[in-house]
C-alpha cells in the first residue's frame, strides 16, 4: 500500500488570475507548488458548483500549468468560480524523485473518485494505493 499526503487549498478564480500565471511572483509559482488540482464553477448541464477540470503540475509549477490552459474561456466554462490546489506534502516512501509517479497515480484515482469530490476534496487527505 502507498500513502500520499496532499494539504489542498481554495482560491477565488479572481485571485488567481488577478497576477499572470507565469509570474515567477504569482503565489502558485513559489516551492513546493507541485501536486493536483481541481476547478469549480458553473457549468450549463449540471448547474452551480460543479467540478469543471481535474489536472496535475508534475514537472512545472501549478501557475505555469494553468497557464498553458486555453480552453478556459467563455465559450467552453460560463464561470469558473475557484481552484483547489492539493500540494503533495509527503508519500510513505520519502523518496522525491518518485513524486511525479505519486502525482500521476493520484490524478487517476481522483478522477475515479470525483463523484465524492465535494465531501473529500476541501480538506487534507490521505490517499491509499494498494
Amino acid at each position: 500500500m502507498k500513502i500520499f499526503h496532499f494539504g489542498w487549498e481554495k482560491h477565488q478564480w479572481q485571485e488567481v488570475v488577478s497576477q499572470k500565471l507565469d509570474s515567477p511572483s504569482h503565489f502558485l509559482n513559489t516551492d513546493n507548488c507541485y501536486g493536483l488540482y481541481y476547478i469549480t464553477g458553473t457549468h450549463f448541464v449540471y448547474g452551480q458548483n460543479t467540478l469543471l477540470y481535474i489536472g496535475m503540475a508534475q514537472e512545472q509549477k501549478f501557475g505555469h500549468r494553468l497557464n498553458q490552459h486555453d480552453d478556459f474561456d467563455i465559450t467552453n466554462i460560463p464561470k469558473i468560480e475557484y481552484l483547489y490546489v492539493g500540494r503533495l506534502i509527503e508519500r510513505d516512501d520519502g523518496t522525491p524523485e518518485n513524486w511525479n509517479s505519486a502525482i500521476d497515480i493520484s490524478e487517476k484515482m481522483l478522477a475515479l473518485l470525483e463523484f465524492v469530490w465535494k465531501d473529500c476534496l476541501e480538506w487534507s487527505y490521505e490517499l491509499r494505493v494498494t
